[in-house]
């Protein structure tokens, strides 16, 4: 759990002229290619359970069009919140056996073999704001079928703890490449963040992270560290978000080494006190992201040229 200054953060971030006026489209995506030119971000909803009030990584589902998952920091208890696209809670899941400890980004991608067919919800119990966790662990969970969801669901996750190469690191940004295998980016103060890779996923046995090319987040400082990420379906872009801008990245091949730093197009955002979540949204072919504190505005950023 993190708690910051909102005016200093306020002056920092960039901001918005104003609401934009695109809607997103409920049309299926015309193509799967990545977008070439976003438009201006907007809100038409809030999260609407108030108690939710600490999101820190968020996931559109492919599964159950219309739905994203959210998950809160430290703290919170080891519970995933499916919203709509207005913010109305349609069912919670519950990871039994699970602890909490510092989840800081979520993701779905392909599951491991051991977790059955279909798209997993993969968890990042990731964060180490003193640099000295010796269990950082990712959760993997079938996503549930929410065609007619219960009020309440469970379920039992596997367990990947990992260590990176270097000795511990802090973490907040958490993305899955389409062959299945997750991509963590560290979170630093010095402008810089290193992303890892799995070379392979074993329940309950402990991997070495594979280190890729550091790249540079903008002027030193909190507002630089890297807080949220993903991948577009295809995995040759990766968002990335800072507590004061959001970037994407071309990944050729989907392959974390040969990530193009150079190639980082930064995309405008609405104004956030402390945004921790980022996504992409396959189906509205849009991104949303979303704060920290009760009730955020839920803003969408269209594409605007396909």
């Amino acid at each position: 759990m993190k708690t910051f200054s909102a005016a200093l953060i306020l002056v920092a971030i960039s901001a918005c002229d104003g609401p934009g006026n695109v809607e997103p489209s409920p049309s299926p995506p015309t193509s799967d290619a990545p977008c070439q030119v976003w438009g201006d971000p907007h809100s038409d909803s809030t999260v609407a359970d108030g108690s939710i009030s600490e999101i820190s990584g968020i996931a559109v589902s492919n599964k159950n069009p219309g739905i994203i998952w959210v998950h809160e920091d430290s703290g919170s208890g080891p519970v995933l919140t499916a919203i709509d696209r207005s913010g109305l809670t349609i069912t919670t899941l519950t990871l039994d056996g699970a602890t909490s400890a510092d989840w800081e980004d979520m993701a779905i991608g392909i599951c491991p073999p051991e977790a059955g067919a279909g798209d997993c919800l993969f968890i990042g119990d990731v964060g180490d704001n003193g640099n000295n966790r010796t269990d950082p662990t990712l959760l993997i969970v079938a996503e549930p079928d929410l065609e007619a969801p219960a009020a309440t669901l469970n379920a039992t996750p596997l367990h990947y703890p990992f260590t990176y190469p270097d000795g511990p690191a802090d973490c907040e940004a958490l993305a899955v490449l389409p062959n299945g295998m997750p991509l963590l980016l560290t979170k630093r103060f010095d402008n810089i963040s290193v992303p890892h890779s799995f070379a392979e996923l074993t329940p309950d046995v402990p991997v070495e992270l594979i280190a890729h090319q550091e790249f540079s987040t903008g002027q030193s400082g909190l507002f630089s560290a890297v807080t949220a990420a993903d991948l577009w379906q295809q995995g040759t872009r990766l968002l990335v978000r800072t507590y004061a801008e959001l970037f994407e990245y071309e990944l050729p091949n989907a392959d974390p080494a040969a990530m193009d730093p150079s190639s980082a197009l930064r995309i405008q955002t609405a104004l956030e006190i402390q945004g921790e979540a980022v996504a992409y949204d396959p189906l509205l072919r849009g991104i949303w992201h979303i704060a920290e504190g009760s009730e955020p505005n839920m803003n969408f950023i269209p594409c605007i040229a396909p």
